[in-house]
């Protein structure tokens, strides 16, 4: 396979994806010329392709044209693959003109500065295309709009940047040295090029609020200045009276020290307002630098809040500012995140991976065929390459009046087959947003307690596999990388279970006996079923089970209210069951049950499983696990005391 990687720049991130993707691509077995700029600044690197520079600054559009077009046709490739444009005022012009299949990468969906002639003609360039290659799903989704019937859409996935780094920085401090930054300062990193979507002026409006509790904080904005002019920015600083907080160098950085910025930096910043994708983050996730970012586009397909770093509402500097005072609080959890970035962004985000998806695309255009796998796919089909090759799944969940958090667990399971939900007669327009999700809806009253409820989900369902939520739930990028990987190739297993890390009053808790406690939630439809429990049901598999190693988030009890309205409800089961089983609260029982065993309960997640080292979080916690002790059996002699007993659902 001859491919022709065209790249007119020949600096800054497309570049740098450019160069990852030809090397991986080659390493695959493909023959790689890259077309780039006559000043491409990653020439040096040794790389297994060819490097033709065809491109040059102040060479007239036209004769650039004429030299692509000739050159193209002396390499004779089998695909050409556009990773950036010369001009979109000509290249739609242009593109029809080259033989044989065309395929475009879209690293944006518009332009930042709604240049109305600008996108217009971006659209026009993209029609052109045989196939687009979209790095999320979202920016999937709009190209599918706008597309209609066109050119085909296949979700690829970026790679990450380790190679930025390759050993060259020993240390935060000798990062710092060779930069001339202060040695001993808090520092906050903006990099990549200036542009008003990225949010600069803003994260110079928040930073006297950061200082407020970290007074040394300095915000280092790195990075070429492309739109507005460079006075806006010191008018901002001065405006925000932090003449000394702000380390402003408006210039492009070189490859070579970009490592730099990034081991010197305490937190890196992404600020954006809208965004397709940004390598600069992927920069900071693959070099384990904490990121704060703003929960727009594909940021929020990559990060997930707590866990691989911050994520803030957009034009919030408040709650940037405060997103960011806590890492800097927190050395300890920024790092832990920091090291979960950088663990997906080693795992997930493969070149090889991501070489091997789109090699299987190239030869399907140069087949003619609509898809890899030899169907036919519609005009604007967008496919998700992570998905090749694996057994449908079913995602299944039940819910009652679960309106004010659903949407984030539909949203993390929006690749999958097909969306099942079990609605309990929500009155707060649950089921209508599962329906804005494309889910199927079946209304149904709970009858028998949650086994029951989800086993009656579980035979709605049609897909082979089945991976059973609850609304609280969330499968982070990490999860569903390791789902599908374990759905390709499931071995023996016929389940897979998965730790669940739980958040408790804001905090991600890995102590207190919490976690990682795996669940068991994938499994092969037809091999797997929940038990028949009030609460605490659980899957049951006739067969082999094995363990992915990513964590399933469980965002539950927000707040304390939230905590003892479930304390309600779950003990009032608990109370229930323990009665089925013939326990009794006595006079004889009444202290062990009543007095001894809550105190026990305490003891045993704040001191024997290390609660402590959760903070105030850890004792409000141990405490709780207490007070549900206590209200199981003080439900269960209530209920010893009413002629009768009490059924579930009815208060205990």
């Amino acid at each position: 396979m001859k491919v022709a990687m065209v790249e007119t720049g020949g600096w800054g991130g497309i570049a740098h994806y450019a160069w990852n993707l030809s090397r991986a691509l080659s390493e695959a077995g493909a023959q790689v010329v890259l077309l780039t700029n006559v000043r491409y600044e990653l020439g040096a690197l040794p790389s297994p392709f060819r490097i033709e520079r065809c491109f040059a600054k102040g060479v007239s559009y036209p004769r650039a044209s004429f030299r692509l077009l000739r050159t193209l046709r002396a390499l004779g490739p089998d695909v050409v693959h556009v990773q950036s444009l010369l001009s979109t005022r000509f290249d739609a012009f242009l593109w029809p003109l080259v033989r044989g299949p065309l395929v475009v990468t879209a690293h944006n969906v518009r332009s930042h500065e709604n240049d109305a002639w600008e996108n217009w003609t971006l659209w026009r360039c993209l029609r052109t295309a045989d196939a687009v290659v979209i790095h999320t799903q979202e920016g999937a989704a709009e190209l599918g709009r706008r597309l209609g019937a066109g050119p085909r859409i296949e979700v690829i996935h970026h790679g990450d940047y380790a190679f930025f780094d390759a050993g060259q920085v020993p240390d935060r401090a000798a990062a710092r040295r060779r930069l001339e930054l202060p040695l001993a300062a808090p520092l906050i990193l903006a990099f990549g090029a200036i542009r008003p979507y990225k949010g600069i002026l803003q994260a110079i409006a928040a930073l006297p609020r950061v200082r407020r509790h970290h007074p040394h904080a300095r915000l280092v904005i790195a990075g070429p200045l492309l739109h507005g002019q460079e006075e806006e920015y010191h008018d901002a600083i001065r405006h925000a009276a932090v003449p000394d907080g702000v380390i402003f160098r408006p210039a492009y950085v070189p490859h070579a020290e970009v490592a730099f910025y990034f081991r010197a930096a305490d937190v890196a910043v992404y600020n954006y307002t809208d965004v397709t994708d940004s390598g600069a983050l992927r920069i900071a996730a693959s070099l384990g630098t904490p990121v704060v970012a703003t929960a727009v586009g594909g940021f929020r397909e990559f990060l997930t809040d707590g866990v691989t770093g911050r994520l803030v509402p957009p034009d919030a500097p408040e709650a940037l500012a405060s997103a960011v005072s806590d890492l800097l609080a927190d050395p300890v959890g920024a790092a832990r995140m920091a090291d979960a970035a950088r663990a997906l962004a080693a795992s997930a985000w493969s070149w090889a991976d991501s070489a091997a998806a789109t090699l299987a695309l190239y030869r399907g255009l140069a087949r003619g065929a609509g898809s890899v796998a030899g169907e036919p796919a519609p005009g604007g089909a967008v496919r998700g390459t992570p998905q090749r090759g694996r057994p449908a799944l079913s995602v299944v969940l039940i819910t009652r009046n679960e309106a004010h958090r659903i949407r984030r667990s539909l949203e993390s399971v929006r690749w999958a087959d097909e969306l099942i939900v079990v609605d309990g007669q929500s009155t707060d327009g649950t089921a209508e947003i599962a329906l804005d999700y494309g889910a199927k809806v079946h209304s149904r009253e709970m009858r028998g307690g949650f086994g029951e409820q989800k086993n009656f989900a579980i035979a709605q369902a049609s897909k082979s596999w089945i991976l059973s939520l609850d609304a609280d739930e969330e499968v982070t990028p990490a999860l569903r990388f390791a789902i599908e990987r374990a759905l390709a190739d499931p071995g023996d297993c016929l389940g897979f279970r998965m730790p669940r890390l739980t958040s408790y009053l804001g905090r991600f808790i890995r102590h207190c006996g919490w976690y990682p406690r795996p669940v068991l939630r994938l499994f092969r439809r037809g091999d797997g079923r929940f038990t028949d429990s009030l609460v605490h049901e659980e899957v049951v598999v006739d067969g082999p089970v094995g363990d992915l190693r990513e964590d399933l988030l469980h965002r539950s009890y927000e707040s304390l209210a939230d905590h003892v309205r479930k304390l309600d409800l779950y003990t009032s089961y608990d109370a229930r069951m323990l009665a089925d089983r013939g326990v009794r609260v006595t006079g004889l029982t009444a202290p062990w049950f009543l007095g001894a065993r809550p105190l026990l309960a305490f003891f045993e997640k704040y001191v024997l499983q290390r609660g402590f080292l959760e903070g105030p979080q850890g004792f409000i916690l141990s405490a709780m696990a207490a007070l549900v002790v206590f209200v199981n059996y003080a439900k269960l002699w209530e209920i010893e005391r009413r002629p009768g007993g009490a059924g579930p659902g009815r208060e205990a």
